[in-house]
């Protein structure tokens, strides 16, 4: 499943096993980002000390 920022799922392979493949806006993700700011704190990699 891909999910956007906002939640609404954008791809999904239902119950079967398989690959999902979305197509993602950079302008909606980056509007999300300004409305709900904590999305701009999420850390991919976390490098110690």
């Amino acid at each position: 499943m891909v999910v956007d920022p906002q939640g609404v799922k954008t791809a999904s392979v239902g119950t079967e096993e398989g690959i999902a493949v979305a197509a993602l806006d950079r302008t909606v993700i980056e509007r999300v980002r300004e409305v709900n700011p904590a999305l701009r704190l999420r850390r991919y990699k976390v490098v110690p000390g």
